[in-house]
């Protein structure tokens, strides 16, 4: 690798990390207001009105759409330190994001859809599409449309299910868990300085997560995958 090349890939690597953080750190503001917003209006002599759940519903949509863009820069990250050429970051994220959506979506819906008979069919299908991103945005496969997204995300957890059931419990269960004791200090109009370091800490065991179930997956589908120039 060129010394310019190891130039751009680092830049690459900072300009996706910093980038996704801000969106956590957007996300994370906008619940937090969301939830005043919304304890206010609960709590108003008033009552409250059906009108409310409209901007609930949006903060929903709203905040998954922020963390598939969040996701996707973190994964695009963690593949662009071994780069070995120019391939803009921003080029190659923005080919595959509106896939990203998709197969997201699809995943989410069919996750749903499982949970409305019993609850572990439903965590059961969280698990197996765990690798959907990573067949978007890295699987030469897919980009060819030899494989469907969602059961070729099955087929690769499958190898390491219960390793990634615990990162995924470890991650998206206990750590949040841990964190509720902290909440008083979570919140960035009543300590901006200590919310700020909050953020950080919890944005690297995001990406720390992310580090872990994408070693996995290179494990099983190879350390080089080809990002393409657009």
């Amino acid at each position: 690798m060129t010394q310019n090349s190891k130039f751009v890939s680092r830049k690459n690597i900072i300009v996706a990390l910093v980038m996704a953080f801000l969106l956590f750190f957007f996300d994370s503001l906008f619940q937090q207001w969301m939830t005043e917003f919304l304890f206010q209006q609960i709590s108003s002599q008033k009552g409250v009105n059906l009108w409310i759940w409209f901007p609930v519903l949006g903060s929903v949509l709203f905040s998954v759409a922020l963390n598939l863009v969040l996701g996707g820069l973190i994964l695009a990250a963690l593949k662009f330190r071994k780069r070995n050429d120019q391939t803009s970051l921003l080029q190659f994220f923005a080919s595959r994001l509106n896939l990203l959506f998709i197969e997201s979506l699809r995943a989410l819906g069919k996750t749903f859809s499982w949970s409305f008979l019993f609850i572990f069919p439903g965590l059961y299908k969280w698990v197996c599409y765990t690798f959907v991103p990573f067949v978007v945005m890295f699987d030469p496969d897919y980009q060819s449309g030899r494989v469907d997204a969602l059961e070729s995300s099955t087929q690769k957890v499958r190898f390491s299910f219960w390793k990634i059931s615990l990162i995924l419990t470890g991650f998206s269960v206990v750590v949040p868990l841990l964190f509720l004791s902290l909440d008083d200090y979570s919140v960035f109009w009543n300590t901006p300085l200590e919310s700020l370091c909050l953020h950080i800490f919890k944005f690297g065991l995001t990406v720390l997560m992310a580090s872990l179930l994408f070693r996995i997956w290179e494990k099983k589908n190879g350390t080089d995958v080809q990002l393409e120039r657009n």
